[in-house]
């Protein structure tokens, strides 16, 4: 990539030279203007160490959902200690329906209308983020076998439900099983009447969506840290 930017920038100054030098002026100065660009556009994304990451993301959500995003400008928080944390990206105006129908593996919910699960996110799509995420096939070890009540009382910690999905459709991508042992408890995720949802790789390999109470934890299941600042 750094050889094909540089030969446009080359190719591009060196034409716009030879239009001025046989005074085609607008057109020398327009060539050569591009050339400057190419140069300018590859060191901003030299400089940005996720614009792979950026460029994946972009693509999945064209692919996936035909949405259009440019997630040049989209602040990414710092990344945690440690080697075990991927990037996801939250599209704006995204919702749990749109996830899941866009989902071609095999599925389950307990409920046809996941929008209306949650009663509130810890984190809307009123704009598109990224977060942090351990890439574990499981829940965070850190808060494993224990429920929301104990791991995340202020649900502020995990992931919403949105997100698992999202994470989902990644692990899918790439080829990666999630929570084949247990679920992961979306605590960012809280329904009315103390429950939370919680998505699973069920038995027969569909992926499902189900719900726990709040106090409701088996030995493998637990929430996942969501770092959003």
């Amino acid at each position: 990539m750094k050889i094909l930017f540089g030969i446009v920038a080359i190719v591009a100054i060196c034409i716009g030279i030879a239009l001025l030098f046989h005074r085609y002026f607008i057109f020398g100065i327009i060539t050569v203007g591009l050339g400057i660009y190419v140069v300018y556009a590859y060191k901003q994304e030299s400089n940005d160490p996720f614009a792979d990451i950026r460029i994946w993301w972009q693509k999945h959500y064209r692919a996936q959902h035909g949405i259009e995003l440019d997630l040049s400008q989209v602040s990414i928080p710092s990344k945690p200690n440690g080697d075990d944390w991927i990037l996801l990206c939250i599209a704006q105006d995204l919702t749990p329906n749109h996830e899941f129908n866009s989902w071609s593996f095999p599925k389950m919910r307990a409920r046809r209308n996941l929008n209306a699960l949650a009663y509130k996110n810890a984190r809307d799509t009123t704009e598109t983020y990224f977060i942090w995420v351990r890439n574990g096939p499981e829940p965070d070890v850190e808060f494993l076998g224990q429920s929301v009540s104990q791991a995340d009382p202020d649900m502020k910690i995990g992931m919403t439900l949105l997100e698992r999905l999202v994470f989902q459709s990644y692990a899918h991508h790439i080829g990666f099983v999630l929570d084949k042992k247990g679920s992961t408890l979306c605590s960012g995720s809280p329904l009315a009447g103390g429950y939370v949802p919680c998505v699973l790789e069920l038995g027969d390999g569909r992926v499902g969506v189900l719900w726990r109470g709040y106090g409701e934890c088996d030995s493998s299941d637990g929430v996942r840290r969501a770092v959003y600042s």
